[in-house]
């Protein structure tokens, strides 16, 4: 499996408690997210339009949310079968 950068900078915030985060703790991190577009694609799971650099900025210090950049993993393509 490869990893490839995303061509327009984009982050992840993923929630790293053992449980979803509720409501109100999402709707907070939205919030401080305004500048920069951002969403919840699944509970826990923020998807935000800008570089980590920036957004770091914007958020400072959260508490149970980690910020990592948002990569594409695609499948290696199938070669020839070999035959031995």
């Amino acid at each position: 499996m490869k990893a490839e950068r995303k061509k327009t900078q984009s982050c992840v915030l993923v929630y790293s408690d053992d449980r979803d985060p509720s409501r109100e703790e999402t709707a907070e991190v939205l919030d401080q997210l305004k500048p920069f577009p951002a969403e919840e694609v699944v509970p826990g799971t923020i998807r935000v339009k800008g570089s980590v650099k920036d957004v770091r900025k914007c958020l400072g210090d959260l508490a149970h949310w980690q910020l990592a950049q948002e990569k594409i993993f695609r499948l290696n393509p199938p070669h020839k079968a070999q035959l031995r």
